[in-house]
């Protein structure tokens, strides 16, 4: 059994390294961010739940509202974000390493549900799956048996704002 909790949020973002000129312009894009969650032994609590939703939801909700709504996600050597910084009060900003493509965007984002799950330390639920929307015509799902997933964790930094317990790390 999964459950999942779907949060749409505002963010742009830019590539360094992308084919298509228009990406290497600033833009934004209404995105969803889904997190899917799956029972390990497939049992009900006493409750009649796998978890209680709120306690699921919680720090996910947050970490969406917070952190990466208003954003600008940005490959780490681009070299706009210091005037970025510079100029803008109050900058937010998301660093990622390398081009923060919709396929980065739901690896990280699944390793920093996988992350903030082990810090509350839940018994036979862990996420499983992020889904992102970049538009309504285009996403990315990843889960954490995928191939790509377990090549590209094994590739990003051990430190950043993915691996951090805190929810409202930024890390730049």
């Amino acid at each position: 059994m999964k459950v999942s909790f779907r949060y749409r949020f505002e963010a742009a973002h830019r590539f360094l390294n992308a084919a298509a000129p228009r990406c290497q312009t600033p833009h934004g894009h209404t995105w969803r961010a889904t997190l899917t969650w799956q029972a390990q032994n497939g049992q009900l609590n006493n409750a009649n739940m796998l978890q209680e939703f709120q306690s699921l939801k919680s720090a996910w909700k947050t970490f969406i509202q917070e952190v990466a709504d208003h954003s600008f996600f940005f490959n780490s050597e681009d070299p706009l974000i210091p005037h970025m910084i510079k100029e803008i009060p109050g900058f937010r900003g998301l660093p990622f390493p390398g081009d923060p493509t919709t396929e980065m965007v739901a690896i990280l984002f699944l390793k920093k549900a996988l992350t903030l799950a082990q810090s509350q330390k839940y018994s036979g639920i862990q996420p499983y799956s992020v889904t992102v929307d970049e538009t309504p015509v285009n996403s990315v799902e990843i889960d954490i048996n995928c191939d790509a997933f377990v090549r590209a964790i094994e590739k990003i930094p051990t430190t950043g704002w993915w691996s951090d317990c805190e929810v409202l790390s930024r890390n730049f």
